[in-house]
């Protein structure tokens, strides 16, 4: 039998929810920062979340989750300067 999927259990769409806006937040945080400032950050961010997760989901759950969503900070910044170079005429590539 499978599990559920995140959304379709009771609490699923407000942690999504939950989750999308504190990917917006702090992708837009990072935006400019250096990235070894960034790294260092998520990757407290990534232990925290590992943590809390797992105790409420379990770590085959959890650990996941949580490195998806520090995965998604750091893509969703680095769309966002590569639109803003653009936006800018600095077209880079990456």
């Amino acid at each position: 039998m499978t599990e559920p999927a995140l959304i379709d259990i009771p609490g699923g769409p407000e942690f999504l929810a939950s989750c999308e806006a504190g990917i917006r937040d702090m992708s837009l945080f990072f935006v400019g920062a250096p990235d070894d400032v960034m790294t260092k950050a998520l990757e407290q961010t990534r232990e925290n979340l590992k943590v809390q997760l797992s105790e409420s989901m379990g770590a085959e759950a959890g650990v996941p989750i949580a490195d998806a969503f520090v995965a998604a900070v750091a893509g969703r910044r680095a769309e966002i300067e590569r639109a803003s170079r653009c936006l800018h005429g600095r077209h880079a590539n990456g």
